[in-house]
């Protein structure tokens, strides 16, 4: 299946899941089942797929790029951090890790998390700057998917902290946009990272030819 392709089936699949949450009584089974705002349910285990999906890609991506002869120690170490970092973020997204800073402390969790994601963007933006002739579409896909991701998982966090309580529906939509905006951001990460592993595939096979 072409990388494109994956790319209208995880965004169709995070649609109806949306859709799902949206039109369920909240009352009733389904919504509990599909509620984008608690954990141990469908969405959940589906979030925490994606980010793991990121990880594993990048860490082929990694191996691949390690022990291709002469690669670079600073590009090969970068899919290691992307891939230790989304390992973290699926693990954190199974388990509410984040929920026990706020458990805690009285720091609001986004607050500690902001710092890292901010050196996390700048650390994928200085490596595409680097590479950004040989990486430019990858670069646009990972770099735009964790603007959006970030726009979901810090942003409208912290807009629901800062101002709660929200109304009803505006809190009902707060939390389908945060979670509709992280599962899109994480596609296209995956996306990114998928026409890497494929870029690099491609290479392993023209040099054995």
């Amino acid at each position: 299946m072409p990388v494109q392709r994956y790319l209208y089936v995880l965004t169709f699949t995070s649609l109806v899941l949306v859709l799902i949450h949206s039109l369920s009584g909240e009352s009733s089974n389904l919504y509990l089942k599909f509620n984008l705002n608690t954990e141990g349910n469908i969405p959940t285990w589906y979030s925490t797929i994606l980010l793991f999906s990121v990880s594993a890609v990048s860490f082929f991506i990694y191996q691949i790029t390690n022990l291709k002869p002469g690669s670079n120690k600073i590009n090969y170490g970068f899919w290691l951090t992307v891939s230790f970092t989304f390992l973290f973020l699926s693990l954190d997204e199974a388990s509410q890790i984040h929920e026990l800073i706020d458990q805690h402390t009285s720091i609001k969790w986004v607050y500690v998390y902001a710092p890292f994601g901010a050196l996390f963007f700048s650390y994928c933006g200085m490596h595409f700057y680097r590479t950004w002739k040989e990486n430019k579409r990858i670069g646009t896909w990972i770099l735009g998917g964790l603007i959006v991701y970030a726009c979901g998982g810090l942003l409208c966090e912290w807009v629901s902290h800062h101002f709660q309580p929200l109304p009803p529906f505006i809190q009902k939509v707060e939390f389908i946009m945060e979670e509709g905006l992280e599962m899109f951001g994480v596609i296209l990460i995956l996306t990114g990272c998928l026409n890497k592993l494929d870029f690099c595939l491609r290479e392993v096979i023209m040099d054995r030819n």
